[in-house]
């Protein structure tokens, strides 16, 4: 059986979670698969299929792996065979001879009457599987492999389009809580802006305050006030926060993205983090607070993409 190639037309995310049940039917014989898919880092099939079609689970597990990257599925295949087929019986002559020619020799020894004798016979010997012997018409379960892998590619479509969608919907939620995120940045970026002037007349005044009562190194205080002013700058974290936020804008347009994103809501985290440890502003840190919660939205919401 060919294996489906992974379509690569798809540009948004998908979700992890849906559903889909595909159908097909083979001369009297009603076959289904239903998909369950579910949340998982990594790919876990779990298969409940008839007996008869144990030797299906690997051609049913290259299918839907060709589709799904990852995630739990779990798989149920059922069987419904309307048919009424022939059903043979053979009378095993030598088996109800020996086994009548028993009973004959048990009745001598207690004295039944051949009445008794034939009768017993007739009531226990004749049900035996031994003298009647059913032979059913032998089904040939091979022939029935395309149509299962029939019903499981019509399953995987609608488990697909159910996915798209709701991984469409995931995507524009994403996309507007990256808006904010922008957003924010941008009104940390005017905060921080006039910061480095206010934090060194600040730190200015409170010196010569105390340089009144001891002498200082007019120099040495500059450097040290110019030091205290770059270690409280947060330029590098909004470069790196800006280019964060459109890296994890583009992955939004492209399919099987879910572990990328993952990463950069980290990436994310860190960066905010950072900016609110080192710029110590009531502004700041207000904006960072909302920061994190999106950011923390938006942790939940990428765990449902694959």
């Amino acid at each position: 059986m060919a294996r489906q190639k992974r379509s690569t037309q798809v540009s948004q995310p998908v979700s992890m979670t849906g559903f889909g049940v595909g159908a097909a039917k083979l001369n009297g014989v009603s076959i289904e698969v239903e998909l369950k898919a579910a949340n998982s880092r990594f790919l876990d099939l779990q298969f409940r299929l008839p007996r008869v079609y144990g030797s299906f689970e690997a051609d049913l597990r290259s299918e839907i792996a060709a589709r799904v990257e990852r995630g739990r599925v779990d798989v149920t295949v059922s069987r419904v065979d309307t048919r009424v087929l022939p059903v043979g019986v053979r009378f095993n002559r030598e088996a109800f001879r020996a086994i009548s020619k028993v009973y004959t020799e048990v009745g001598r020894e207690l004295g039944a009457a051949p009445h008794e004798v034939r009768s017993a016979v007739f009531a226990n010997v004749l049900s035996r599987p031994e003298v009647m012997e059913l032979q059913q018409t032998q089904v040939d379960y091979e022939k029935e492999r395309a149509a299962v892998i029939k019903a499981c590619r019509a399953a995987l479509n609608a488990l697909g389009r159910m996915r798209q969608r709701e991984g469409a919907e995931l995507g524009r939620d994403l996309a507007r809580r990256v808006k904010r995120l922008m957003q924010l940045r941008v009104v940390i970026g005017r905060i921080v802006a006039r910061r480095p002037e206010a934090v060194r007349d600040r730190l200015m005044g409170a010196v010569k305050r105390l340089a009144a009562e001891v002498p200082l190194d007019e120099q040495r205080l500059h450097m040290e006030v110019a030091l205290l002013v770059d270690r409280y700058d947060v330029t590098e974290e909004l470069v790196r926060l800006d280019s964060h936020l459109k890296h994890f804008e583009s992955l939004l347009a492209t399919a099987s993205t879910g572990k990328k994103l993952d990463f950069m809501v980290q990436e994310l985290l860190r960066e905010f983090n950072t900016i609110g440890s080192k710029a110590q502003e009531p502004g700041v840190q207000a904006q960072v607070v909302e920061a994190k919660s999106e950011i923390e939205k938006i942790r939940e919401q990428v765990q449902n993409l694959e």
